[in-house]
């Protein structure tokens, strides 16, 4: 998902409504969102990757992504 397409949909959404992160794709346990951080994204599988501190960049396999950090 972009940050386009997470706009769109939290535009239909109340904007006095607590974001919560789910743990684990299950949804086992949830958290309240703490902090967004701007950041480059590769990735290791379809279903995870890693982050890094470098810019992104081609060379490196990585692409600009916005990290939502839960509470706990």
């Amino acid at each position: 998902m972009t940050v386009k397409e997470l706009i769109e949909l939290l535009q239909k959404e109340s904007p006095d409504a607590l974001v919560v992160l789910s743990k684990d794709g299950e949804g086992n346990l949830f958290s309240p969102l703490n902090n967004v951080d701007p950041s480059a994204y590769r990735a290791v599988r379809p279903w995870y990757g890693e982050l890094s501190t470098d810019p992104p960049s081609v060379k490196d396999g990585t692409i600009a992504a916005v990290v939502l950090w839960p509470s706990n």
